[in-house]
């Protein structure tokens, strides 16, 4: 209860004091754990992108495969496919896989722990280029895993009267 003096002004108990402190620790509680909450992220560990030559000395359906490791990949994860020399990246990608444009393409659904998918290059006859492929995870998504996130194709000249010859880059 209150207590008044004899000046007139009332004076806070201490069941006062209590309660109210007692309703602020929730609601500190509460305030302070919602930032830790909204910076979480979900780890998916190892994966790899890595690079494949193809048939007729490496240049048709040369490409790049990606590999989930054991915790799969999430939809919306982009494979990011560039090539040198302003050559237009033609892509065959497979179920599962949107085209963006702009060489990028991305996954519609996840990808299972422990599968693969392929994207590969058509055909390249055209120059000696240098094709990289880089996975980008969406927000939310980190890997502890040490990752393999980018691949290249380079194509260069075989030697044999024009042809280009295909060799699997870092």
């Amino acid at each position: 209860m209150t207590e008044i003096q004899n000046d007139g002004r009332r004076l806070v108990s201490r069941r006062a004091v209590t309660r109210t402190a007692a309703w602020s620790v929730p609601a500190v509680a509460v305030v302070s754990a919602a930032p830790a909450f909204a910076a979480s992220t979900t780890d998916v560990g190892y994966y790899a992108i890595t690079a494949h030559c193809g048939a007729v000395a490496g240049v048709i359906n040369s490409g790049f495969d990606l590999t989930a490791g054991a915790a799969g990949l999430p939809a919306g994860t982009i494979v990011a496919i560039n090539s040198t020399n302003g050559v237009a990246v033609n892509v065959s990608a497979p179920t599962g896989v949107v085209e963006l444009g702009g060489g990028n393409y991305s996954l519609s659904a996840g990808l299972a722990a422990n599968q693969k998918i392929t994207l590969n290059r058509l055909l390249n006859v055209s120059v000696a280029t240098v094709t990289t492929a880089t996975v980008i995870l969406p927000a939310g998504f980190t890997s502890s895993g040490n990752p393999k996130t980018t691949a290249e194709l380079r194509y260069v000249d075989s030697g044999v009267a024009g042809l280009l010859g295909c060799q699997v880059g870092a």
